[in-house]
């Protein structure tokens, strides 16, 4: 969440070294990673799909990469969201949009040589983000385009993971067209919580972002009235709910699918009430409630890979 300039932002981060590499780990989201790992392996329980040691291997891989890169986009972010800093720092972030291609290129030429089906698909999911990021530096562009390259790591990523992993590592025989409804709802609905909701996440981010630079949302946004800024802020949240909703009917025996919309939508009420009124910050930091809220999305994914889904 880029909200720099809130004043409780605004000092250093207080204690030692190890407390400060701690702080960092937690506000440029770490967590992405075990909740990227998490999904795989929930996808693999669900669809009853085996996972060798190649596929375990890729997913670490991915994840580290997932996390450098939202590391540097964070930062870029940063630069960006404080033009007090953007002069100071513009030449540090100058090659950032390369930096947002190299990442991605070199996880999926690692992945690459890890071998297995998981792999492939990721690697080719890499490259897909890795010729966006690199031909679409930031350089003082605006919040838009962070969305669609957010947008396209959802969608190229963890699509491409949802769909094709329990395809190509399905038993002899099945084909796509003979898998369980269970299966199908499986993939749909991790699509749905990770494609939609980070997507409602990110535009949350920017409502946050216009509400502690004293701007209205609708500026930032692009223009726009109450009621359509209203909507644009709302929908993401509820198609993801309402995909966990659906998914949840089609398979009840998975407990966490019935479970996920309230979790989802208690995700989305801390972060945005955090910011939008200081009282429900409840952890002194909208930084980091909002990092903390998310957390509870890896207890629940946790949860069901270890007592099997």
């Amino acid at each position: 969440m880029t909200i720099a300039s809130h004043p409780k932002l605004s000092a250093p981060t207080p204690g030692g070294r190890l407390r400060r590499v701690v702080w960092a780990l937690v506000t440029y989201r770490a967590y992405h990673a075990v909740l990227y790992a998490l999904f795989a392996l929930v996808v693999a329980r669900m669809t009853a799909t085996p996972v060798r040691g190649s596929d375990y291997a890729a997913i670490v891989l991915a994840s580290v990469a997932i996390f450098v890169w939202n590391t540097v986009l964070d930062r870029a972010e940063d630069a960006i969201a404080r033009p007090d800093m953007s002069a100071a720092i513009s030449d540090r972030h100058a090659s950032v949009g390369r930096w947002l291609g190299v990442v991605p290129a070199v996880a999926a030429l690692a992945l690459a040589s890890v071998g297995g089906h998981v792999a492939a698909v990721l690697a080719l999911a890499f490259v897909l983000v890795a010729a966006f990021g690199y031909s679409n530096g930031l350089g003082g562009q605006p919040w838009k385009r962070f969305l669609g390259i957010k947008t396209l790591v959802a969608v190229s990523g963890w699509v491409c993971l949802t769909v094709l992993f329990p395809v190509l590592n399905a038993p002899p025989g099945l084909t796509p067209a003979e898998m369980s409804v269970e299966h199908w709802a499986a993939v749909i609905w991790v699509t749905g919580f990770f494609a939609v909701g980070e997507t409602g996440s990110d535009i949350k981010d920017i409502a946050a972002d216009a509400a502690v630079g004293g701007k209205t949302v609708a500026t930032t946004l692009g223009g726009g009235g109450a009621v359509a800024v209203t909507v644009a802020l709302s929908l993401p949240g509820l198609a993801a709910i309402a995909t966990l909703v659906v998914t949840g009917a089609l398979a009840p025996r998975f407990w966490f699918m019935a479970a996920s919309p309230a979790v989802l939508a208690a995700v989305f009420a801390l972060s945005w009430l955090a910011v939008r009124d200081p009282r429900f910050c409840l952890l002194r930091n909208p930084r980091l409630q909002d990092q903390v809220a998310h957390l509870w999305l890896v207890v629940l994914l946790a949860a069901a890979v270890w007592l099997g889904a």
